[in-house]
């Protein structure tokens, strides 16, 4: 039979209760119920501003099939390799010189447990200089890049709100791009070979301020363009092969350095009349559409008609790769957000 506590004991307990309920209240508030959210979330897709919307294991299947995941473990195998033989050794080294009487081990025993006793208060003051608006760490080092007015990263409610928007407005765009499919225009999600569609955020710097823009893009193939149906074209090749990057689209196109000298000499044959030597039958395109130019306007000179073509050119390689062919299919997307444009 079990002996009742008396009123003392009941006492000592509540007491002890007492002594423990903070550490319990922390345990569960930022230990347990953390632990427990995030294996929720990982059935889930979550904004950080709706409610959680469960999703079973779409996540896990996104994650398996993306080669940058693959790549990831691939990588953290080679840290672990290097990192954890090396940590080991420089422990155990500094363990050692610790114990031993050189000069100045005081101060170098010091140095080595603060970070052990480090109040977070003081890591907190930290990071709060580092923001700091004004001779903060963070916008010192973004003045040296010429940015004059840096935001108020901890005081400025509207600038934060406007990160939040922006985060908001391209995870739908995402969301909704991932899974979005129009077999009339070539656009399949995904296949037997994998994932295809994805988008790229860029910010460049323009005349009016910062601007984002958010690239839908699409890297599925047909046995007409193998290389990619929103690809440069085969006719394009002799000027870009290469996968249109975020420079490209953002109408900054880099071309290989062959083309200087190339350009050139085609610049010559149209300004002398002269035919397309077969060696050159690769630019027969360029060379006729130069030479029209060149006809309608010879007073400008060919290099003036090899500029216009080259940018002709360009923009027909970034008409290949939008996914969306005019400004009405990129409406209708964004209108299917729920965005009135």
């Amino acid at each position: 039979m079990r002996k009742r506590l008396t009123k003392k004991q009941k006492k000592e307990n509540i007491i002890g209760y007492a002594f423990i309920a903070p550490q319990l209240i922390g345990f569960v508030l930022f230990v347990a119920f953390p632990l427990v959210f995030s294996l929720y979330l990982c059935f889930a897709q979550w904004n950080m501003i709706d409610m959680p919307e469960f999703v079973g294991f779409m996540n896990f299947k996104a994650i398996f099939q993306d080669r940058i995941f693959w790549k990831s473990i691939g990588n953290t195998f080679i840290y672990i390799a290097i990192v954890v033989p090396l940590t080991l050794f420089s422990s155990l080294s500094l363990a050692i010189l610790t114990n031993r009487k050189l000069p100045m081990m005081k101060f170098f025993r010091a140095a080595f447990f603060l970070p052990m006793v480090t109040s977070t208060v003081a890591i907190a003051m930290v990071w709060a200089f580092i923001y700091q608006a004004d001779g903060g760490v963070l916008n010192s080092v973004l003045a040296v890049f010429g940015i004059k007015n840096p935001p108020n990263w901890l005081q400025d409610s509207q600038f934060a709100r406007l990160a939040v928007s922006i985060e908001d407005i391209a995870e739908a765009i995402r969301k909704k791009w991932v899974a979005y499919e129009d077999k009339a225009l070539g656009i399949i999600p995904e296949d037997k070979d994998g994932v295809h569609n994805a988008i790229s955020p860029t910010v460049i710097k323009t005349e009016r301020g910062y601007e984002m823009s958010i690239i839908l893009r699409s890297n599925i193939t047909s046995d007409k363009f193998p290389d990619g149906i929103f690809h440069a074209h085969p006719e394009f090749h002799i000027i870009k092969k290469e996968s249109i990057g975020l420079i490209e689209a953002q109408g900054l196109f880099i071309l290989p350095g062959r083309l200087e000298g190339e350009l050139a000499e085609i610049e010559r044959l149209i300004e002398g009349g002269k035919p397309l030597p077969p060696e050159y039958a690769a630019f027969k395109l360029v060379y006729d559409e130069a030479r029209a130019i060149y006809g309608s306007a010879p007073e400008q000179g060919a290099h003036s008609a090899m500029r216009k073509e080259l940018g002709s050119i360009c923009n027909r390689i970034l008409e290949n790769t939008a996914v969306f062919k005019d400004k009405k299919q990129t409406v209708e997307f964004l209108e299917g957000l729920g965005y009135t444009l």
